[in-house]
């Protein structure tokens, strides 16, 4: 998911969180949970999980970075992951909660300029990183590759999205 305010030139603010499989950043292959931020378009602010300051974690059960399992298989069981991220009215912090209520930590509202007053947009959804433009990359399959429209069971999917506008 990204939580996002600014302008898609080098002002644009935001905050991401969810799975991703990257085997440049963790070294293998596995689906694992990750955070990320940025305050000027990516260009030289923020960074993956704890590897600059910026998120702040307060929960040490909750393995920033680490793989997600048991995985979704096509055709076989299916698991479900619950992220929410809001802002805090009193103190304009952005928590980052995993499951039923379990707070993993928060972006200070200090990091940014845009999110620091609000969120202008909200994302869902995968994206595939080139990094090597000369090379071969990851597939760019999302999921198991399959379509929705091939039934439960069969394709990667989001549930229960919700935007909450106090």
């Amino acid at each position: 998911m990204w939580v996002i305010s600014g302008s898609f030139g080098d002002d644009l603010n935001t905050i991401e969180a969810g799975w991703q499989v990257s085997p440049e950043l963790y070294g293998d292959n596995y689906p694992r949970f990750f955070t990320y931020w940025t305050t000027d378009a990516y260009q030289a602010t923020g960074c993956y999980n704890l590897l600059c300051s910026g998120f702040v974690q307060t929960n040490n059960r909750i393995a920033i970075g680490a793989a997600i399992s048991p995985t979704s298989s096509f055709d076989g069981g299916q698991y479900d992951i619950s992220l929410l991220v809001w802002k805090d009215p009193k103190h304009g912090n952005w928590w980052l909660e995993f499951g039923s209520g379990i707070l993993v930590g928060y972006w200070p509202s200090f990091l940014f300029t845009h999110l620091r007053s609000h969120a202008s947009m909200v994302q869902y959804g995968g994206e595939v990183v080139n990094s090597r433009p000369s090379g071969s990359h990851t597939s760019t399959q999302m999921g198991s590759g399959h379509f929705a429209g091939e039934g439960f069971g069969k394709a990667s999917y989001f549930r229960n999205l919700q935007v909450v506008d106090w």
